[in-house]
């Protein structure tokens, strides 16, 4: 279970050879709500034009299969930043909301520190939302009365009265690894103000009005706000700190070092406010022509690199935090999935849209440049995460990740250089929905963990719950990309599989080699109950153990169960060996059933030879007591559960809470009772039973039959309410 965590790889092994003499400036231009089908280099039927992102393309890498670690903003950020699956934080679910506390963890390494450690300049320029330590006049923290990320507006806006924003806003971009910061937090959500660093920038002493666009019911303003500056402010710092210094001339870095920029856009997300000159300029409504702003703001990045000769020494990435809901922009918010009246649909040919399990919802256009090291025009269908960025710019800046950082992060470095790896480049990547619903993909398989979305899309999950459909679905991506085909009744050994793989990776807290991490709060394991019915008509141990696909055997069930699983046996006598793999933990044991009220048998049968005429019609048998191994597995309680004792039992004697249980009866009282049986039961040594010589004598009283016509059983029976016990017994065939 746990060697994912002590095996090494030379693909996730960082390249501690330095990439070249001079450390590179890197800049991440990290897009809001964008979708794979917004950009027209990688949609031919694209209804908006980005001709600067389609020449960034041709001059670096497009990578094709790319994702953010979740479908949803705060999460993927949290990811990127740490390289860290979002679910391991205490956020679970949704979305981080106004006044939310600090979703890193203090001590947790970012990108920003990482490069800091390594000598550069580091800014954070554009949306955050990974949560502040706002001040309060009473000292309080709306998390007092909220869970981080819980929807809550009458509460958060109470709070709003709270603040003092003349304070220092502590736990922000400046103490998460960044020298510099400026941005208004999250568009939408109160301050309606510029930050700075820690600082509000003008103090928000307007109520925002109706008429202005937030999600809040009124909230702190400052006078003449508009968000249609919004994206021009932010382009316009980042470019000043390209070059070093705002229109003042005041130094925003220091020059002579390699800087980092984080430049998280506000765009195309609501509000979707495209500037004045950019209004009706593509033909997908207010939402195209707000992407192609963004085209604009990514080509004024590059402009400013060329003027300061920094083109051949900048790693660039533009990416986005997850798909597009696809909203049209009306009143700059429009109906989820209305922008495809135009004809145009952001999420190309993929199921589904932002928040979605299915591939709408996190994959993401990524494109990469790096003059002299990336090939132009050059093209990965490998699959990678936006986590991955953490271990790649390891690798670039030649440092040791330490085994609590980037847990979840492979460098990508070596696909930037262009080399082939023959198998998978991640061993698998684990996607996640604003539900918290997860998803799992390895190679082509994909497997969602939910029934329908797991976000706003339909068919939801509720509904496919209720309509009967499978719990889980399972794609091929390469055949199905539209992800149309549930296989997941076709392949129930692929579903296993992919389900504990994600198990094991919840459990040692990471998914790339190393020491075993903690998660921040539980994450609870995919656990199922497998189904075994031997009466049913379309039983078989190649089907999924659904109640619907029960399998035949409980040894079938026993070898697939995982942590947490419980098998359950519904009503008949089970011939079978039954030798259970040890697929639970301690904290997590499988748990064996018979189904409430019903009549469960387990008899281990094997037909014997060598019986020997002791008396009348009795004979006797000598059995070696292997015979009996892998017989009876279970001890029982009256509850109706088996539970699994292990080896220790090894002489497959039949136990109820813990004591063996034999047949008694003396040789002679066979004689004249006809189908008894009598066996030597050894004797109790240090309170066990034991058979000092390895081998037990079973006699019987067969009547006028031929003994070698006869079986020998091991005969467990178990009910919810227990009316009977037996154990050893011959039965005829």
């Amino acid at each position: 279970m746990f060697m994912l965590a002590l095996q090494s790889g030379s693909i996730y092994t960082q390249n501690l050879t330095p990439v070249q003499d001079v450390s590179p400036n890197i800049i991440i231009i990290l897009a809001d709500d964008l979708g794979y089908g917004d950009l027209s280099c990688l949609n031919i039927n694209s209804k908006i034009q980005t001709p600067n992102l389609d020449k960034l393309a041709e001059s670096g890498m497009i990578f094709t299969d790319a994702h953010s670690s979740a479908a949803v903003c705060s999460p993927t950020r949290y990811g990127l930043l740490t390289g860290r699956y979002n679910w391991r934080s205490k956020l679970k679910r949704n979305v981080l909301w106004y006044w939310d506390e600090p979703l890193i963890e203090n001590d947790r390494l970012t990108l920003g520190d990482l490069l800091s450690q390594c000598g550069y300049a580091t800014a954070c320029i554009g949306k955050w939302h990974l949560g502040w330590e706002w001040p309060s006049n009473d000292g309080s923290r709306v998390n007092d009365q909220l869970h981080i990320g819980e929807y809550n507006k009458k509460i958060r806006d109470a709070f709003s009265k709270k603040i003092d924003f003349t304070k220092k806003i502590t736990g922000g971009p400046v103490s998460r690894g960044f020298d510099y910061y400026f941005g208004d937090d999250v568009p939408g959500f109160p301050p309606f103000c510029f930050i700075e660093n820690d600082r509000i920038l003008q103090l928000p002493t307007r109520e925002k009005p109706d008429s202005i666009f937030g999600y809040s019911n009124g909230g702190p303003m400052v006078e003449g706000w508009n968000w249609e500056n919004l994206l021009p402010e932010y382009t316009k710092k980042a470019v000043q700190y390209i070059y070093g210094e705002d229109d003042t001339g005041r130094p925003m870095r220091e020059k002579n070092k390699p800087f980092f920029l984080y430049f998280p856009l506000s765009a195309p997300h609501v509000p979707i406010a495209p500037s004045q000159k950019f209004r009706g300029s593509s033909d997908a409504y207010a939402y195209g022509d707000f992407v192609q702003q963004i085209d604009w703001t990514v080509k004024e990045i590059l402009d400013a690199l060329d003027q300061i000769g920094q083109k051949q020494n900048t790693l660039v990435i533009f990416t986005s935090d997850n798909g597009s809901p696809g909203r049209s922009g009306e009143n700059m918010v429009g109906e989820y999935n209305s922008v495809r009246e135009s004809g145009h649909n952001p999420s190309y040919i993929f199921r589904g849209t932002k928040t979605d399990t299915w591939e709408g919802g996190h994959r993401v256009p990524f494109i990469a440049r790096w003059p002299g090291l990336i090939s132009s025009g050059t093209m990965s269908s490998e699959t990678i995460c936006l986590t991955d960025l953490m271990a790649t710019f390891a690798s670039i800046v030649n440092k040791n990740l330490p085994d609590e950082a980037g847990e979840d992060s492979y460098s990508i470095l070596p696909l930037l250089q262009g080399k082939e790896y023959y198998g998978n480049f991640r061993d698998a990547t684990v996607h996640h929905s604003n539900n918290g619903n997860f998803a799992i993909r390895k190679d082509n398989w994909k497997l969602i963990l939910c029934s329908g979305s797991g976000g706003i899309s339909q068919p939801r999950n509720r509904n496919e719950d209720e309509a009967g459909s499978p719990p889980y679905q399972l794609y091929n991506i390469h055949s199905d990309p539209g992800e149309r085909t549930n296989l997941y009744d076709m392949y129930p050994g692929k579903v296993i599989e992919l389900r504990q793989l994600l198990n094991e990776y919840i459990m040692i807290g990471r998914s790339t080699p190393g020491k075993i991490q903690d998660n921040s709060g539980e994450v609870p394991l995919f656990t199922r109950t497998i189904v075994v019915n031997k009466k049913a008509s379309n039983a078989s141990d190649d089907n999924n153990g659904s109640e619907s696909f029960p399998l035949l055997t409980i040894q079938a069930a026993a070898e697939i169960a995982g942590p947490g699983d419980t098998v359950l046996a519904r009503e008949g006598i089970y011939r079978e060996e039954i030798a259970p793999s040890f697929g639970g933990t301690k904290e997590f044991p499988v748990v064996y059933m018979s189904a409430p009220g019903e009549k469960v048998s387990i008899r281990g049968s094997k037909v014997v030879s060598g019986w020997e005429k002791y008396k009348h019609d009795v004979w006797k048998l000598e059995l070696d007591t292997s015979f009996f191994e892998g017989y009876n597995p279970f001890a029982m309680t009256i509850e109706g559960e088996w539970l699994f004792r292990g080896k220790e039992h090894h002489l497959g004697d039949v136990y109820i809470n813990g004591e063996a249980l034999l047949e008694k009866f003396s040789v002679d009282s066979l004689i004249s009772n006809p189908n008894s049986w009598y066996v030597d039961t050894g004797k109790l040594l240090n309170g066990k039973r034991v058979f000092p010589s390895g081998r037990m004598t079973i006699y019987a009283n067969f009547g006028d039959q031929y003994p070698d016509k006869h079986l020998i059983e091991i005969n467990a029976r178990a009910t919810a309410i227990f009316p009977e016990i037996s154990g050893l017994k011959y039965i005829t065939t």
